[in-house]
């Protein structure tokens, strides 16, 4: 069973954000569009989003109470948090800038819903102070749901680039050739980089 209360640990959580709004109930989150991933967004490149995320957040947590971008990403999709990681998100949330919280969908490709009830199970019905955001979309599930825009992933190899990215070619309105041998690869707001030479040569195979 799981329980929908905050458990803290002894000299492990920061401070939550207080909020007295608190989650409607879940019942509001059952939409199907709130059960949506973003389109395109890689289970391995959703993991090592949410890894570099927490890598930041959790300086200063103990290494045995910090897990990686998969560990906290199957956490929030099952709704179930082990030691670590709920450990590893109190710790990490009260740290984490403003600026991030739609990546948790549109880069960690985690859905409305999970994230709501995730957030409800690790910091209790007021969801860490995240439930005025979250709320939004209980309140109206047809509300756009948050995107990347302005953010630009360095990819180390083409396979992490989603395929309708990887097949702009030099003349597409959405690809951009910079000087140094970059290019930048936009798709659903997010913007993806990679080396144009390391670009071309797979494309060139792929005709």
């Amino acid at each position: 069973m799981i329980s929908h209360g905050a458990k803290s640990m002894a000299g492990v959580s920061r401070q939550v954000p207080q909020s007295e709004v608190l989650l409607v109930p879940m019942s509001r989150f059952a939409h199907p569009n709130l059960n949506r991933r973003p389109a395109h967004m890689s289970e391995k490149l959703a993991d090592a989003n949410m890894s570099l995320m927490l890598r930041k957040a959790c300086a200063g947590l103990s290494q045995d109470l910090r897990v990686d971008g998969a560990w906290m990403r199957r956490a929030f999709m099952s709704g179930r948090f082990d030691r670590q990681a709920r450990s590893s998100w109190q710790w990490a949330w009260p740290g984490l800038p403003e600026c991030v919280t739609p990546h948790l969908h549109a880069l960690c490709a985690l859905t409305i819903r999970e994230l709501a009830w995730g957030m409800r199970e690790v910091f209790g019905e007021g969801a860490g102070g995240l439930a005025p955001y979250l709320n939004q979309w209980g309140e109206d599930p047809h509300k756009p749901l948050p995107t990347g825009e302005g953010v630009c992933i360095m990819v180390k190899s083409v396979d992490d680039i989603p395929s309708p990215a990887l097949a702009m070619r030099t003349d597409h309105p959405a690809r951009t050739d910079l000087e140094g041998g970059l290019t930048i690869l936009e798709l659903n707001d997010i913007k993806y980089g990679v080396w144009t030479q390391v670009l071309n040569a797979h494309q060139n195979q792929c005709p």
